[in-house]
Parts: C-alpha cells; sequence; structure tokens
C-alpha cells in the first residue's frame, strides 16, 4: 500500500510538472506573439492618437492591419512569411481575404506549400478569398475558395503542396 501511494504521488507529481512546463511555454509564446503584434499596432496607433485625420487611406491602412492581426491569433500555423506577404498584396489590392481555421501549436506551414499557395493566389485581382487550415486528420491540410468573376472554384493541398482535389463552379451572368 505505501508503495502504490508513494508511485501515486511520483505520477501526480510528474503531471504536475509537465502542466507547469506547458504553462510556462504557452505563457512564454504567448508573451512573444504579442510583442510581435504590439510592433505592427502601435506605430499605426499612435498616429491616431497623434491626431492623424482618418481618411480612406487610413481606414484601409486599420482594417488592413486588424485582419493581419486576427489571422494571426485565428491560424498562428499559417504565418509563413511567403502567404503573409500573398494575403497583404490582395488585400492591398482590394480583394477580400478571410482565413480561417483551429490553431494549432507547432510550426508554420512549409515552404512548399506556401509557395503553392502563392502561385495560386498571386494572380487575382479581384473578388474574395477564404483560405482554410483543416484539421489534421484531413488528407488535406489547406482548403481554398476563390471566387472572383470567373466563378468560383475550390481547391485542396497537402501539407507538402501538392493539389489534392478542384472544383469549378461557373457563376451565369
Amino acid at each position: 500500500a505505501i508503495v502504490r501511494q508513494e508511485r501515486a504521488h511520483r505520477g501526480e507529481a510528474a503531471m504536475a510538472a509537465d502542466r507547469a512546463r506547458w504553462s510556462a511555454l504557452a505563457v512564454r509564446r504567448s508573451e512573444a506573439e504579442l510583442t510581435t503584434i504590439r510592433t505592427v499596432v502601435v506605430p499605426l496607433l499612435n498616429r491616431v492618437a497623434a491626431g492623424e485625420p482618418i481618411d480612406a487611406t487610413l481606414r484601409a491602412e486599420l482594417a488592413r492591419t486588424e485582419a493581419s492581426v486576427r489571422d494571426r491569433i485565428r491560424v498562428p500555423q499559417l504565418q509563413h512569411p511567403q502567404l503573409v506577404a500573398t494575403i497583404e498584396a490582395l488585400r492591398l489590392r482590394g480583394v477580400g481575404v478571410l482565413v480561417l481555421g483551429e490553431p494549432q501549436l507547432g510550426e508554420p506551414i512549409g515552404e512548399a506549400l506556401a509557395l503553392r499557395l502563392h502561385a495560386e493566389l498571386e494572380p487575382l485581382q479581384t473578388g474574395r478569398v477564404t483560405v482554410r487550415a483543416l484539421p489534421d486528420d484531413r488528407p488535406a491540410a489547406i482548403s481554398v475558395l476563390i471566387q472572383d468573376e470567373a466563378g468560383s472554384r475550390r481547391l485542396q493541398f497537402s501539407a507538402s503542396g501538392v493539389l489534392l482535389s478542384k472544383g469549378e463552379t461557373v457563376l451565369i451572368r
């Protein structure tokens, strides 16, 4: 009975230590993420606080900045520099971009997938795009819905950037 109690106590202590390590890691990651977000947001907010008139240009910049921060929080695994730059370029051109998915700890998507997404999205000049990170239990890692004057198309990519499926719907005008 004493040995069983000691083992249970050691098991509980080990679990508590694991929880403490994971909590400390989460706090460090959260602090690093907030620091990154501050570097983007604070200069813009200082301009507003200094009295810069909120005209159409500044309003658009505020909206793009808010969207990029929302993307970081909502789906951190899609923060590959190439994909972030592609999405920013689309938004600058007036293309509506929505990024969805379940936030997952870990590394951002790989280079091959980011380059493949860039190749598919960069030519767009108008319309709307929804980029969705899919759960790990699916063959596809990313689903992209593109809606423009040509119609709607849904693409699914593996984590390695391979196109797994492509569905198209042509809009009748």
